[in-house]
Parts: structure tokens; sequence; C-alpha cells
């Protein structure tokens, strides 16, 4: 069982996916604020972490930025889940270090996919 890292500000994006990777025999862990996240992933590294870019204080990419910039965690596997599906964005995304770019609200089934090849790689 792996433990997938949901990082997003809407509380009911988190609950959703956190249900389908339980579903998916994972273990999920939601937190609603990139700081928080840093620090739990300081303590207790998941194997994967799923982030959203627009959330309030510190966006998506700042924290990919960190995670990038600290050996400690600059292999840990981050996909990017976020409403935007703008190619600029993207681009930015796998430019500072995202793993893979999934959209929210697309097919929920190639989400797992990418998500356990992902893990395979982790």
């Amino acid at each position: 069982m792996h433990t997938i890292m949901i990082v997003d500000d809407q509380k009911d994006i988190g609950h959703l996916v956190g249900t389908l990777l339980r579903y998916a025999g994972h273990q999920s862990v939601w937190v609603e604020d990139g700081r928080k996240a840093l620090e739990l992933i300081s303590h207790a590294p998941p194997n994967l972490v799923l982030l959203d870019i627009m959330m309030p204080n510190m966006s998506g990419f700042e924290v990919l930025e960190e995670l990038r910039s600290d050996e400690a965690h600059n292999n840990l596997r981050v996909v990017m889940l976020t409403a935007v599906a703008d190619a600029a964005m993207q681009e930015k995304a796998r430019k500072l270090g995202a793993n893979d770019y999934l959209v929210k609200g697309s097919d929920w089934d190639e989400m797992l996919v990418r998500i356990e090849r992902q893990l395979k790689c982790a």
C-alpha cells in the first residue's frame, strides 16, 4: 500500500480523490495548504504527492520549487492535479520538475492509471 498526499485547498476535491485512491488500495492524506504539506513531507514523506496549482498563501508551483530544491525530497514523485488545462501551465510544471500533469474532472480511470505509473517509478 502506498501513501499519497493530496494537496488541495478544496475540501471536496481532497475527499473525492482520497476516496478514489482508497478504492484503488492506497492510503491518502489530504492537506489544504502548501506550507503544511511541506512540513508534513519533511517529517514523513509520502510515496507520491498530488498537488493543486492554485491555492492561497503558497501556490503549487512554489511548493514544487521548494521540493525540487531540497535534496532530501528532490526525487519525490509529484503530479500536478489542477483545474487548469493550459499548455503554458503544463510546460511550467514540467520545467519545475513535475512528474505528470492531470486535469481535475477528466477521466478518473485514466488518472488512476497515471498515478499507478508514477508509483512504479517511486
